[in-house]
């Protein structure tokens, strides 16, 4: 008599069932565009993956919610170990890029650069590679 009104409260409580599974596809939501909403001078923390190397003072992140450029990421000395798919923790403040006026990073050929100029930049003060 218990096993049955064991399974009876069982089964009137739903444990029979399963609930329905989430659905995993990603619905495509708006990019944050955390540097349009950035100010220059502001602070700035981020983890992103390196899309390339442009030389020893100067890499490019991408992420979902960057520019579909990139952001260029500017230091007086970038890590050896900073390599294009490599994820970086780079903590910064913003500025505004103009090619001419960066005599404080040696950007070689400024052609690299030329895509960036005028737009936002993080000038690194820490990179933690991860």
């Amino acid at each position: 008599m218990t096993v049955l009104l064991v399974a009876v409260v069982l089964i009137a409580a739903g444990c029979g069932s399963r609930p329905e599974a989430p659905d995993p596809t990603p619905t495509g939501g708006t990019p944050i565009r955390t540097m349009a909403r950035t100010e220059v001078g502001a602070r700035l923390v981020l983890t992103a993956g390196v899309e390339r190397v442009l030389g020893p003072t100067a890499f490019v992140v991408s992420d979902a919610d960057l520019p579909d450029r990139g952001l260029l990421i500017l230091s007086p000395s970038v890590p050896e170990e900073v390599r294009p798919s490599a994820v970086v923790h780079v903590e910064g403040v913003v500025a505004i890029v103009r090619v001419g006026e960066f005599t404080r990073f040696p950007l070689g050929d400024p052609a690299r650069v030329r895509p960036y100029d005028g737009k936002k930049a993080l000038i690194a003060n820490q990179i933690t590679l991860w």
